[in-house]
């Protein structure tokens, strides 16, 4: 795997000293003893540019945290946990928004919880630790953006727990890696695959969907499947996520670590909103060609897709059911004209844009509640696509295809998790799925999953005793 190298261990070092002299303030003032229950926020500028991955990847803390905009203006690494919010049983996006926003309403601008929902129903035991619902407020940061590199410290001030709560940032601060940062990882070997369903299933499935759309059960329905892989290795997940980032394009790239075992990251080319103040954006994607081996082959896959009835058909579906969404909760929404063409490294796709002027009363739980799950990764009409995907679907997606992101006072993103995969030591869980519409064929459909999670296997090697596929 390649190399990641960070800023001197000298600017970190000076960097966090500065913080440790403001917490030491903190402590030694009578700030703690004020009873407002909100966020305290510490951060300097580093001066030099660093790598937050880099940073990430050296750090002690169980809770990790990585979020990097797809347009590269925002990376963001965070290293053990001030706060956590959290729901077991369902999502609940208007209680854990509220918590969230009722915390950071008197907070500095910059302060955010990461994290994520689970996509539907209750959770299964693959997925303990992440919950239907779990957002980390970061103790320590580190990111860059267009305005710099910057550290900083998040304090949750709860009044008589304060002066605890920063005498434990100043031990947990003692315990952070100022080391250069330089981690090189060799390439794991895959020694085993599973799919579930395997083939033969996954035909049955695909062709019970098609009964149920020819039956009006629903138009359409997005079925997945889940691709286990065995390595020869522990896999460090930073060092997996760098490698995917560089072999993708456009695409928001995430990781979560909330204990020392699991970790879900992945690399999605789907924005679900983002909110900057009362301005909203969001987009539609539906619709997929692999990339051709030649120029003109990838052109002439270009025009297959623009011109395809079944694909238009799919991206219809999800665009239609975004813009009534929207409606009653925006002033004002414009949207693309005609779908767009987003070619990434991986494929293309067919794309809308939207973006619209969000009313007063109008915020992220309202946001989350209207959009997920859109089409793209359900089906239509939704509550029925949902039924048929829990008969059909012989896995628990968990967090694959939620709703994951930040919330901020004044600001919130989400992404639709696609893309993505679960981590535990040496075993992998790939995750994709396939829109299925009438005159969907099967086999292109498990063909379309297989390019898909082509960006994340291509990483590693494969040992040809043990597995002749891919």
């Amino acid at each position: 795997m390649s190399q990641l190298v960070s800023t001197s261990a000298a600017t970190l070092e000076a960097g966090w000293d500065k913080l440790r002299h403001i917490l030491t303030h903190w402590r030694e003032s009578s700030l703690h003893s004020k009873s407002r229950h909100t966020v305290l926020r510490a951060e300097v500028n580093l001066g030099e540019a660093c790598d937050p991955l880099v940073w990430l990847n050296g750090q002690p803390q169980e809770v990790k945290i990585y979020w990097e905009e797809r347009d590269g203006l925002m990376r963001f690494a965070g290293a053990g946990s001030s706060d956590e919010i959290t729901r077991l049983d369902q999502p609940d996006y208007a209680g854990v928004s509220a918590e969230i926003l009722d915390l950071c309403v008197h907070a500095p601008d910059n302060v955010r919880y990461f994290g994520g929902f689970r996509f539907n129903g209750n959770p299964h035991d693959d997925w303990k630790g992440f919950g239907a619902a779990r957002f980390v407020l970061p103790l320590f940061e580190l990111y860059a953006s267009e305005k710099g590199t910057f550290a900083a410290v998040n304090i949750l001030h709860h009044g008589d727990d304060a002066l605890y709560m920063i005498s434990r940032a100043l031990e947990e601060l003692d315990r952070l890696s100022h080391r250069p940062g330089k981690i090189n990882g060799s390439e794991p070997v895959v020694r085993n695959r599973s799919d579930r369903p395997d083939h033969p299933d996954w035909l049955k499935s695909v062709n019970t969907a098609l009964s149920g759309i020819a039956a009006n059960r629903y138009t359409k329905i997005v079925l997945a499947r889940e691709s286990r892989f065995t390595l020869d290795q522990d896999v460090n997940a930073c060092v997996l996520l760098n490698r995917l980032r560089e072999i993708t394009s456009f695409c928001t790239c995430f990781l979560f670590r909330f204990d020392n075992e699991r970790v879900f990251l992945g690399a999605s080319p789907e924005r679900l909103f983002k909110i900057s103040g009362c301005s909203l954006a969001t987009e539609a994607i539906a619709g997929t060609r692999a990339r051709g081996t030649s120029p003109d082959d990838d052109q002439a896959r270009r025009n297959e897709l623009l011109s395809s009835s079944k694909e238009q058909n799919e991206h219809r579906h999800v665009v239609e059911m975004i813009s009534a969404a929207l409606q009653p909760l925006c002033e004002s929404i414009t949207q693309s004209p005609a779908p767009e063409l987003l070619s990434l490294v991986s494929g293309h796709h067919l794309a809308t844009r939207f973006n619209g002027v969000l009313k007063k009363e109008a915020g992220c739980p309202d946001l989350l509640a209207a959009l997920h799950p859109t089409p793209a990764v359900a089906g239509t009409p939704t509550e029925k696509a949902l039924s048929a995907i829990h008969e059909l679907e012989p896995f628990d997606r968990g967090w694959y295809a939620a709703p994951a992101g930040y919330i901020g006072k004044d600001a919130a993103e989400f992404i639709v998790a696609i893309r993505s995969g679960r981590l535990n030591g040496a075993d992998l869980q790939l995750y994709s799925g396939a829109g299925i519409v009438a005159g969907s064929d099967p086999q292109k459909e498990w063909e379309e999953i297989e390019h898909k999670i082509e960006q994340f296997v291509r990483i590693f090697q494969y040992d040809a005793q043990h597995i002749t596929k891919f």
